[in-house]
Protein backbone atom coordinates (compact mmCIF):
# COMPACT_ATOMS: atom_id res chain seq x y z
CA UNK A 1 0.00 0.00 0.00
CA UNK A 2 2.80 2.39 0.84
CA UNK A 3 4.37 1.66 -2.53
CA UNK A 4 1.10 2.50 -4.22
CA UNK A 5 0.81 5.80 -2.31
CA UNK A 6 4.38 6.60 -3.11
CA UNK A 7 3.79 5.90 -6.75
CA UNK A 8 0.59 8.02 -6.77
CA UNK A 9 2.35 10.83 -4.92
CA UNK A 10 5.23 10.79 -7.40
CA UNK A 11 2.78 10.74 -10.27
CA UNK A 12 0.92 13.79 -8.85
CA UNK A 13 4.19 15.63 -8.25
CA UNK A 14 5.36 14.90 -11.78
CA UNK A 15 2.02 15.96 -13.19
CA UNK A 16 2.07 19.21 -11.17
CA UNK A 17 5.66 19.91 -12.22
CA UNK A 18 4.78 19.28 -15.85
CA UNK A 19 1.79 21.68 -15.58
CA UNK A 20 4.03 24.37 -14.06
CA UNK A 21 6.63 23.89 -16.79
CA UNK A 22 3.93 24.15 -19.48
CA UNK A 23 2.59 27.31 -17.87
CA UNK A 24 6.08 28.84 -17.76
CA UNK A 25 6.62 27.91 -21.40
CA UNK A 26 3.27 29.47 -22.38
CA UNK A 27 4.13 32.67 -20.50
CA UNK A 28 7.57 32.83 -22.12
CA UNK A 29 6.07 32.26 -25.57
CA UNK A 30 3.47 34.96 -24.96
CA UNK A 31 6.19 37.36 -23.78
CA UNK A 32 8.36 36.67 -26.83
CA UNK A 33 5.41 37.02 -29.21
CA UNK A 34 4.50 40.34 -27.58
CA UNK A 35 8.10 41.56 -27.90
CA UNK A 36 8.27 40.47 -31.55
CA UNK A 37 4.98 42.17 -32.37
CA UNK A 38 6.11 45.40 -30.67
CA UNK A 39 9.43 45.24 -32.54
CA UNK A 40 7.67 44.60 -35.85
CA UNK A 41 5.24 47.48 -35.28
CA UNK A 42 8.11 49.83 -34.47
CA UNK A 43 10.05 48.71 -37.55
CA UNK A 44 6.98 49.21 -39.75
CA UNK A 45 6.31 52.64 -38.28
CA UNK A 46 9.92 53.65 -38.82
CA UNK A 47 9.82 52.33 -42.36
CA UNK A 48 6.59 54.23 -43.11
CA UNK A 49 7.48 57.32 -41.06
CA UNK A 50 7.85 59.61 -44.09
CA UNK A 51 4.67 58.27 -45.66
CA UNK A 52 2.74 58.79 -42.41
CA UNK A 53 4.12 62.32 -42.00
CA UNK A 54 3.12 63.17 -45.57
CA UNK A 55 -0.40 61.86 -44.98
CA UNK A 56 -0.72 63.89 -41.78
CA UNK A 57 0.47 67.02 -43.59
CA UNK A 58 -1.95 66.37 -46.45
CA UNK A 59 -4.85 66.05 -44.04
CA UNK A 60 -3.82 69.21 -42.16
CA UNK A 61 -3.59 71.19 -45.41
CA UNK A 62 -6.98 69.88 -46.53
CA UNK A 63 -8.53 70.90 -43.20
CA UNK A 64 -6.93 74.35 -43.54
CA UNK A 65 -8.36 74.77 -47.05
CA UNK A 66 -11.82 73.78 -45.86
CA UNK A 67 -11.66 76.16 -42.90
CA UNK A 68 -10.39 78.99 -45.10
CA UNK A 69 -13.19 78.41 -47.59
CA UNK A 70 -15.77 78.41 -44.79
CA UNK A 71 -14.32 81.61 -43.33
CA UNK A 72 -14.39 83.34 -46.71
CA UNK A 73 -17.99 82.25 -47.27
CA UNK A 74 -18.96 83.54 -43.82
CA UNK A 75 -17.19 86.85 -44.45
CA UNK A 76 -19.00 87.20 -47.78
CA UNK A 77 -22.34 86.54 -46.07
CA UNK A 78 -21.55 89.19 -43.46
CA UNK A 79 -20.53 91.65 -46.19
CA UNK A 80 -23.83 91.02 -48.01
CA UNK A 81 -25.80 91.58 -44.80
CA UNK A 82 -23.90 94.80 -44.15
CA UNK A 83 -24.53 95.99 -47.71
CA UNK A 84 -28.25 95.24 -47.41
CA UNK A 85 -28.37 97.04 -44.07
CA UNK A 86 -26.58 100.03 -45.62
CA UNK A 87 -29.00 100.06 -48.58
CA UNK A 88 -31.97 99.97 -46.20
CA UNK A 89 -30.49 102.92 -44.30
CA UNK A 90 -29.97 104.81 -47.57
CA UNK A 91 -33.54 104.07 -48.71
CA UNK A 92 -34.82 105.16 -45.30
CA UNK A 93 -32.76 108.37 -45.50
CA UNK A 94 -33.97 108.99 -49.06
CA UNK A 95 -37.55 108.40 -47.93
CA UNK A 96 -37.07 110.85 -45.07
CA UNK A 97 -35.62 113.44 -47.45
CA UNK A 98 -38.54 112.99 -49.84
CA UNK A 99 -41.02 113.20 -46.97
CA UNK A 100 -39.32 116.35 -45.71
CA UNK A 101 -39.40 117.77 -49.22
CA UNK A 102 -43.09 116.97 -49.58
CA UNK A 103 -43.78 118.42 -46.15
CA UNK A 104 -41.90 121.55 -47.10
CA UNK A 105 -43.84 121.83 -50.36
CA UNK A 106 -47.15 121.33 -48.54
CA UNK A 107 -46.18 123.99 -46.03
CA UNK A 108 -45.20 126.36 -48.83
CA UNK A 109 -48.46 125.64 -50.66
CA UNK A 110 -50.45 126.32 -47.51
CA UNK A 111 -48.60 129.58 -47.06
CA UNK A 112 -49.23 130.56 -50.67
CA UNK A 113 -52.92 129.68 -50.41
CA UNK A 114 -53.12 131.63 -47.15
CA UNK A 115 -51.68 134.70 -48.86
CA UNK A 116 -54.05 134.45 -51.79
Amino acid sequence: MDNKCNHLSNFMLCRRQKELEEKLIEEEVAKRVEELVAQRVEEELEKRKDEIEQEVLRRVEEAKRIMEKQMLEEMEKQRQVEMETQKKKEVKNDTNVVQQGIHGMVTSAKYLFAIL
